[in-house]
This record gives C-alpha cells, structure tokens and sequence, in this order.
C-alpha cells in the first residue's frame, strides 16, 4: 500500500494510504468534513481535493528570479522538486508592471527554505543543464 498526499482547497493535505493516486482522490471525496479536519489536525476552513501526489516526492514552494540585463530583476514563486531539481510552477507576471522589457537575459536563480537553511541555485533550461545535480526548467 502506498501512501499519497491530498492537497485540499490549497490550504493544507492530508496523507491517505492508497494503492493509486486515483483511489487516494476518491478516498478523500468520501470522507466526511469531520474526518478530514481530524486528519488535518483542525487547520482546515473548508475542503475540496484538488491534486494528489505520492509521498516521497519532495514538492517545496520557492521564489524563482530572473536577472535582465541594465533592468533588474523579477522575482515570483515557484514551486521545487528538491528530488528532481526541477523548478516549475513558476508565476507569470507582465514585466511592464516593473517598468521592464525584459530583453535580455542574464541568469535566472532560485531560493527555497528547507527550514534550518535558504538555499540559493542557477536554473538552467532543460536542454542546457549539464549534471542531474543543476536545478532546471521547461
């Protein structure tokens, strides 16, 4: 049996034990609001399922950045697989709300706290990382 996490409402999970992600959802969809505010420790004002992943997978949230040459930078969350190093996620915004036109490109980086430390990489497009240990994008 494998275990797997049930993000609710965007505002907490809850872990079920379940044979696939799919059984995982459905097992949520039948719990009453009272057994998920109990498996939630309480934390939760309302609830639907809303994504479900296999515990083990290290999803954390992040702050992505971009670096443009002569503008500055543009910072926006993102989410990180500290397993895969893969950045996605990550929050689109218009970069005339920074006064920016973003032309070109210097480096891009990411920052993520793994509670004793913030961490700080490059993010490399897919096609250009060299090792498994680059953290990476689409």
């Amino acid at each position: 049996m494998k275990k797997f996490e049930v993000t609710i409402t965007r505002t907490g999970s809850i872990i079920v034990e379940a044979e696939t992600a799919d059984e995982a959802f459905d097992k949520v969809l039948e719990m009453t609001t009272h057994d998920i505010d109990r498996s939630a420790d309480g934390n939760l004002t309302g609830w639907e399922p809303s994504d479900v992943e296999e515990v083990g997978i290290m999803i954390i949230n992040g702050r992505f950045t971009s670096v443009w040459a002569d503008e500055g930078e543009i910072t926006t969350d993102c989410k990180v697989n500290t397993e895969t190093h893969e950045v996605f996620y990550i929050e689109t915004v218009d970069p005339a709300d920074y006064n920016m036109e973003c032309e070109i490109l210097e480096y891009e980086y990411v920052e993520f706290d793994d509670g004793k430390k913030l961490h700080r990489f490059p993010v490399y497009e897919k096609e250009e990382k060299v090792s498994d240990e680059d953290y990476w994008r689409d």
